[in-house]
């Protein structure tokens, strides 16, 4: 096996995507009802780091990672930042509907996080594998 072809950097924002989501899931569940306002905002701080994040490891060339199985080009980058940003506006906006309808709790933004990992490893597949990975990680929203 080739270490050099593993090159896990353009897959450092999922993995911090990954590490912040069980964060919340963790954080979430010692909280009262009456902190869940918590739990979002820790759910926007998790997409708004991975963004950083994203940014921070952005280049002009395409580059692959895990032997080829995952891309981080202009446009897989470019798409990411749009799914992080409407994360971002789906959680500031839920807030009301989930208070009105008395349903605020973290659930909703522990699936909404593993359904945003979903997207973005779909949106970085290069390889069939990858791509089904993805996606069964977006229909683990689905299902819930």
């Amino acid at each position: 096996m080739n270490w050099a072809d593993l090159n896990v950097l353009p897959a450092a924002p999922e993995m911090v995507l990954t590490v912040a989501l069980f964060t919340v899931l963790l954080v979430d569940l010692w909280l009262k009802d009456s902190q869940r306002w918590l739990t979002c905002v820790l759910a926007i701080v998790s997409v708004a780091v991975t963004t950083v994040v994203q940014v921070v490891i952005w280049h002009g060339t395409p580059t692959y990672a895990f032997h080829d199985m995952f891309v981080l080009d202009g446009m897989s980058q470019l798409a990411k930042l749009v799914l992080y940003a409407l994360v971002m506006v789906l959680f500031v906006y839920s807030q009301a509907y989930l208070k009105a309808r008395q349903i605020y709790q973290g659930e909703f933004y522990t699936i909404t996080l593993f359904a945003l990992l979903g997207m973005c490893i779909m949106v970085s597949a290069s390889h069939f594998l990858t791509l089904y990975i993805g996606l069964e990680l977006l229909s683990l929203a689905l299902y819930a």
